[in-house]
């Protein structure tokens, strides 16, 4: 009996936690549906029992695991990284043959139009009449994109650049992907067979060569992202990081701010991280992240606005999770709004149909709607963040179901990773250029391609990778559980994984979740989706190198052993 308690006093604090992911799945999936309250209890019964099982299995799979796996540590040179790059491009290649020229969506197609001489009006809202450019989606993505588009285009038409712009694109998420898995496979010791499994994931699940033939401001950041962990590693867990790493580290920080709005937000959250788990990481913490967030978040915008008539992004972006609440409790509560709040509400939000543009799984209805304040003043923001704290004191119910709505998707198990396709540019420039058109001889062949990547991730056991809240939820938390259970979770390895974690409440204000209403979810997912083994490496792994040698020995020493496979093995073992 004694025996029988302890196991349960042992597990306890994890199956509180395995329920309370159960209810959020269960609930999620019953949004909008209408379960009997046996046919809900039934399937949280399943779900919970379909939690421990993966729960308990994956334990005793990681403990099982020897502690010196046998892998060379070659595996981390320039030459495998090439190679396993170009697998997993070999693989993606026939899927962008059949999406050619690429999948356009509507944000990048504004932006190229806003490169090619057409109005900010023609994508993003603009904020400031008569400017050339809008920063709705960040310019240097979109100089970046129209860039590679023009050079393409000296290949003799639109179609061309944009296929040119695909393909580069592919070729550095490969060898980003790439990079990573060998990062972690040296770091870790893993086996040869887990090196190629990771490749075999990101060279055949449907959703990557997809991602490879969209151009869109979130695949450049996740490829200025996946590389940012790694210098952030480096750094953060080496006794004394060189120039050199820093310097790579603070690059690639700017970039990965001016490259999508939340990476400055990942950017100072980190740094917060670090001053509460490694203070005497702080000072190359400030070193290595504060000058980008100063140089990319105050002085580009600044300077480069300006200069390039710029207009800046929408406030509403990062204000629509409140927004939606708001939009809900005028839905369900119109005669518990008081004149002064409608007013202060209307202001903003243009009351009188907010009620009707409500949709309970996307944001963009209430954000994007006419009469909507795309630039609202501070004494505004202030009026209206007392009317949001007034309401959900009195209807806090209200405020509950409209955010456990609006990220559903995040934990709704019967989500599925959904493609799409645009036969041509989704808006159309008013001057003809870049005219991208799937060519009519293609157009059958993309459909059903699409078509069988979706039935692909709809399938049984393929699905079961496909789907969405496997990255955004349950590798995140049961590395987390099962990372401290096992006391693999160090500080150190905490420290690590912090740009991923950190990124999680930027993921739970998206303004969409739901993969089968818009597929912008779908890219909210990729910087969880593309770390997962980093994830699954840093909470579980057994074996791991002593990371103040990895990180603190000399550019020099790095370099060889990168290029001089021969080198790694007549070096001493890292423990």
């Amino acid at each position: 009996m004694n025996d029988i308690k302890q196991t349960v006093e042992a597990h306890a604090k994890y199956l509180i936690a395995l329920t309370a992911l159960a209810i959020l799945c269960v609930a999620s999936e019953a949004i909008g549906t209408a379960y009997s309250v046996p046919l809900l209890a039934g399937r949280f019964i399943a779900c919970l029992s379909l939690l421990i099982i993966c729960f308990a299995s994956i334990e005793r799979f990681i403990d099982s695991r020897p502690t010196h796996e046998n892998v060379h540590l070659q595996t981390g040179s320039l030459k495998n990284i090439v190679l396993y790059a170009s697998i997993i491009l070999l693989c993606w290649l026939p899927i962008l043959v059949c999406l050619y020229p690429g999948i356009t969506f509507s944000d990048t197609s504004g932006q190229l139009c806003q490169y090619f001489g057409n109005p900010p009006e023609y994508g993003a809202y603009c904020i400031k009449p008569g400017s050339a450019f809008s920063d709705h989606h960040p310019i240097i993505d979109t100089f970046i994109m129209g860039m590679l588009v023009q050079v393409g285009m000296s290949l003799g038409s639109a179609n061309l650049g944009f296929m040119f712009l695909v393909m580069v694109q592919s070729t550095l998420l490969a060898l980003t992907v790439s990079r990573m898995v060998c990062f972690i496979a040296v770091r870790f010791r893993w086996s040869t067979k887990a090196v190629f499994v990771t490749i075999a994931f990101f060279a055949l699940l449907p959703m990557f060569p997809y991602m490879a033939a969209s151009p869109v401001k979130d695949t450049i950041f996740i490829i200025v992202f996946i590389n940012f962990i790694i210098e952030f590693a480096l750094v953060m867990t080496s006794a004394k990081p060189r120039p050199l790493q820093i310097l790579i580290l603070i690059i690639l920080t700017f970039f990965m701010i001016l490259t999508k709005r939340t990476g400055l937000y990942v950017s100072a959250l980190c740094l917060l991280g670090i001053l509460l788990l490694n203070r005497h990481a702080w000072k190359t913490a400030l070193i290595s992240l504060l000058p980008a967030i100063i140089a990319a978040g105050v002085i580009f915008p600044a300077v480069a606005f300006p200069l390039l008539n710029v207009s800046p992004g929408s406030k509403n972006e990062m204000l629509g999770f409140f927004y939606q609440q708001t939009a809900r409790f005028v839905r369900d509560y119109p005669d518990d709004v008081t004149p002064k709040e409608r007013k202060a509400i209307d202001a903003i939000l243009n009351y009188d149909t907010l009620a009707k543009r409500y949709d309970p799984a996307i944001v963009d209805p209430v954000n994007h709607g006419k009469g909507v304040d795309v630039d609202p003043s501070k004494e505004k923001i202030a009026d209206y963040a007392k009317v949001f704290i007034d309401q959900l004191i009195r209807h806090p119910d209200n405020n509950l179901k409209a955010v456990l709505a609006q990220e559903s998707g995040w934990f709704d198990l019967s989500q599925r990773y959904q493609t799409a396709i645009n036969f041509d540019m989704a808006i159309q420039p008013s001057n003809g250029t870049p005219n991208i058109t799937r060519p009519s001889w293609i157009r059958e062949l993309a459909g059903r391609t699409v078509k069988t990547l979706n039935s692909a991730m709809t399938s049984p056991i393929i699905g079961l990778l496909c789907t969405p809240p496997v990255y955004t939820t349950l590798i995140p938390l049961f590395g987390i559980i099962l990372g401290i259970r096992t006391k693999r979770l160090t500080r150190e390895r905490l420290l690590c994984l912090l740009p991923i974690f950190t990124s999680l409440p930027l993921l739970w204000i998206s303004p969409v979740s739901d993969v089968f209403v818009n597929l912008e979810a779908f890219r909210y997912t990729l910087p969880f989706l593309y770390t997962a083994p980093f994830t699954i490496a840093f909470t579980l792994s057994r074996k791991t190198v002593n990371t103040t040698a990895a990180g603190g020995q000399s550019c020099t020493k790095r370099l060889v052993q990168t290029v001089n496979p021969e080198h790694q093995r007549n070096s001493p073992s890292l423990h």
